[in-house]
């Protein structure tokens, strides 16, 4: 009996030994465990996590399968009815099988939006991280079906903010304020300014408005709100809300997809993605796959944009030929330097032409002029792209700053990008988990020697 409890006492302590090691490197947390994000914000990420990875392939949705589906059209309330929209929408849906309560956000913040492993979360908008914040609605709630349930509720959707930038950002509508060549105020926070706004839109940094689009891009196929860059007069309010105006929440697509591509996805998103759904269980499909926001709006994907998968870079644009069928007319021209020139021209459906002629050549300087004739804004930015930094003062300039990579990360410096894969992440946590079975084995091996010596000596 001695001899059987001391087997049963030897195996017990190398499951426990090797439970803690394997708990020490976080092995389990793709199993819903959520930990602190160690991701760091603006250094770009160049792949897919292997969480991310398992997501779409255990869903079998595969980007080489779900891009071929046919998208809308510049029209947000009609693209809704889309096959690409309803796949997209049914992935993240079926995907979220538990949700969080408004009120316990303040708490998963902690571990969802630290930056780089911090004590605290980092502060949206405000770019740095503190002990002192709020709830915000990237979507306004004012102008959308949910208040503080579903989508109101939405660790994908809200984000901690500091109060006064909360408060001063309200409802206004996303949008360019800087290039309209009028008049507007600023409102500072730690040290910095951080939002740029009008009586009617308000302006975010630049290295934060790629967040705000996909932010924005996962609300709108996520639940269903239709009034993305239009308004939309048949809204109504949903669980616990009272109002829902149907206000678009940013001022046009061109602005959307502007914003989406100038600020790429940092490792930071990345790994607050894998936690979110560690937390909820679906993903924002934007962040994994910014190509999706130009295919669901029969747009072509921008080969020179940098993106987790890659798939952008290859010129994987699926089938994005869905037509515009909207009453605007508008015409992109971009010019940048290079060997190669193409021109691509595409006439659709109904009352709206669109011409978009692209000619790489290689000096960077590029051109946009958009009209949304539906919604009676009208935006004309023109930005010259040429490794230069624009301060804060330069109205309408882009104020990235050049890309720092193989430098550390600097929290002073607002728009810089650092280029870093976060691959090498996954593959030392993949010898970690080599390393630490090895362990167990040999301790197995061990205690069976050890059983066995003291069988022969009795």
């Amino acid at each position: 009996m001695t001899k059987k409890m001391q087997r049963y006492s030897f195996s017990i302590l190398a499951l426990l030994t090797a439970f803690c090691i394997l708990k020490q490197f976080n092995v389990f947390a793709k199993t819903g465990t959520v930990v602190k994000n160690t991701g760091v914000r603006h250094t770009i990420c160049t792949s897919l996590s292997s969480q991310a990875n398992a997501y779409y392939r255990d869903n079998n949705a595969a980007f080489s399968t779900i891009s071929k589906l046919k998208g809308g059209n510049s029209n947000c309330l009609t693209t809704v009815d889309s096959a690409l929209f309803d796949e997209l929408h049914d992935l993240m849906d079926e995907t979220m099988t538990t949700t969080v309560s408004y009120s316990s956000l303040t708490t998963h913040w902690v571990k969802t939006d630290a930056n780089n492993g911090s004590s605290n979360a980092c502060l949206f908008y405000s770019d740095f991280v503190s002990s002192g914040y709020n709830r915000e609605h990237v979507w306004p709630k004012s102008h959308a079906s949910f208040k503080e349930k579903n989508g109101g509720c939405d660790p994908h959707h809200l984000r901690p903010t500091n109060t006064t930038i909360n408060s001063t950002r309200g409802n206004l509508i996303m949008g360019n304020v800087r290039n309209l060549g009028e008049t507007y105020k600023t409102k500072d926070n730690g040290g910095k300014t951080v939002l740029y706004y009008t009586n009617s839109l308000v302006e975010v940094n630049d290295n934060i408005k790629g967040d705000v689009a996909r932010i924005f891009l996962y609300v709108y196929c996520r639940w269903e709100e239709r009034n993305l860059f239009m308004n939309y007069s048949s809204a109504k309010p949903g669980p616990s809300d009272d109002k829902n105006d149907g206000g678009k929440v940013i001022e046009s697509l061109d602005t959307l997809l502007q914003w989406c591509k100038m600020d790429p996805v940092d490792t930071w998103e990345m790994s607050r993605n894998d936690q979110c759904e560690n937390l909820v269980g679906n993903r924002n499909v934007f962040i994994d796959y910014p190509e999706y926001a130009w295919l669901l709006f029969g747009k072509s994907v921008p080969t020179n944009m940098t993106t987790p998968s890659g798939e952008a870079k290859k010129g994987n644009s699926g089938n994005n030929q869905g037509g515009n069928t909207s009453t605007n007319t508008s015409t992109n021209t971009s010019t940048n330097t290079s060997t190669n020139t193409s021109t691509n021209t595409s006439s659709n459906t109904s009352t709206n032409t669109s011409i978009n002629t692209s000619t790489n050549t290689s000096n960077n300087v590029s051109t946009n002029n958009s009209a949304d004739n539906l919604s009676g804004n009208h935006s004309n930015a023109t930005s010259n792209n040429s490794s230069t930094i624009t301060d804060n003062g330069n109205i309408g300039g882009i104020d990235n700053k050049p890309q720092n990579s193989g430098k550390p990360y600097d929290p002073n410096n607002i728009g810089g990008q650092q280029v870093q894969t976060d691959g090498e992440e996954y593959v030392l946590q993949t010898w970690a988990i080599v390393a630490i079975v090895a362990g167990a084995v040999v301790i197995v091996a061990g205690i069976v020697s050890i059983i066995i010596i003291k069988k022969r000596k009795s």
